[in-house]
């Protein structure tokens, strides 16, 4: 099982036509996580726009795929899972359209990424419908994270309102 966020080569075909990205293989990804997809989402993001910081218990078994179809995005996986020795610890990478890799997030992480250009597209898949797992949010402004954010930002109202990292253990639903 997956312990902590990889990188995955993607295959490409080329020919005069263009190019063919093979995203995902079901046979694949089930090889590296022992789980299957349940929905695949696509963001268009204005530039600097972040999503999350976005977790479930690790009860949900959710893990997410995630690839940069146009533009570029700052990607931040973060460690929630109390019982884990690198609780807390942060991941961070830049995917690009110009990559040829899925970044898989694990089971347990805290997610959320920030488009970089003026025209984005990111797909991902998750091993989870929307709805049928709890969906927590931490601040993705959050200083004690010292995340990397381009600036100006964009973030929702939810995600802005959102607990801290420090106020994690008050939140309900969130002892994994």
């Amino acid at each position: 099982m997956l312990d902590k966020p990889i990188l995955i080569e993607v295959a490409q075909f080329k020919d005069t036509r263009g190019t063919v990205i093979e995203f995902l293989r079901q046979r694949n990804f089930t090889e590296v996580t022992g789980l299957e997809f349940k929905q695949i989402n696509i963001t268009l993001g204005e530039k600097h726009a972040i999503r999350g910081i976005h977790y479930s218990p690790t009860t949900a078994n959710l893990v997410k795929a995630i690839y940069c179809i146009k533009g570029a995005i700052l990607d931040v996986a973060i460690n929630l899972d109390r019982s884990s020795p690198d609780y807390g610890s942060k991941f961070i990478f830049q995917l690009s359209a110009k990559d040829n890799s899925v970044l898989v997030i694990p089971n347990g992480y805290g997610h959320a990424f920030q488009t970089l250009d003026d025209e984005n597209i990111v797909v991902y898949a998750m091993t989870q419908a929307f709805g049928d797992y709890p969906d927590l949010a931490l601040n993705p402004l959050d200083k004690s994270l010292n995340l990397p954010w381009a600036t100006p930002t964009i973030c929702s109202e939810r995600d802005l309102n959102a607990p801290s990292f420090s106020q994690l253990n008050e939140v309900p639903g969130t002892n994994f």
